[in-house]
């Protein structure tokens, strides 16, 4: 008797892909339900930065084929112009595609988090670690006031935007 073929159909899920753009990088982040598939931060040189940034990012888009993209833009001043020249780029990548796009603000992300005792960027990355493990190796040391920012911070943004989102 020959086995009959039953065709599966795939259950619904949700692919977020978080940024958080910085004037020369993006950390990013992709969540499927509630694991963290990937992340990274991707950097380039200042001149041309934003087309570099851009290529990076449409790579990243193409891979993984999120159902939508979630970006936290940080910092102030000179750099929030080259920041929203990226962050312009991105979400024009992402419009092409028919993929929604989803801006959030740091205050938002805050708010959120303060239901889990957060209020630092050190303390909102130790929650994003306790809800998502897989990203506990990643977490960057704790800074003190005179330390600059490791780069690998943003990937924890992202992912707390993901979070603040999708309420995860």
């Amino acid at each position: 008797m020959p086995h009959d073929i039953v065709p599966v159909t795939p259950t619904a899920f949700a692919r977020y892909l978080g940024i958080c753009v910085r004037p020369d990088c993006f950390g990013f982040v992709v969540i499927e339900d509630t694991i963290a598939l990937d992340c990274g931060v991707r950097a380039c040189e200042r001149k041309g930065a934003t087309a570099c940034l851009s290529q990076q990012f449409e790579r990243i888009l193409r891979m993984y084929v999120p159902t939508a993209v979630i970006i936290l833009a940080t910092g102030s001043g000179e750099a929030k112009t080259r920041r929203n020249g990226i962050s312009g780029a991105i979400a024009g990548l992402t419009k092409g595609r028919g993929i929604p796009v989803v801006r959030f603000r740091a205050s938002s992300l805050k708010k959120h988090f303060r239901q889990f005792d957060a209020e630092t960027k050190y303390e909102i990355a130790l929650a994003v670690a306790r809800i998502l493990p897989e990203l506990a190796w990643r977490l960057p040391p704790k800074r003190k006031a005179w330390q600059s920012e490791v780069r690998r911070t943003s990937i924890f943004e992202a992912a707390a935007a993901v979070i603040a989102h999708a309420k995860l």
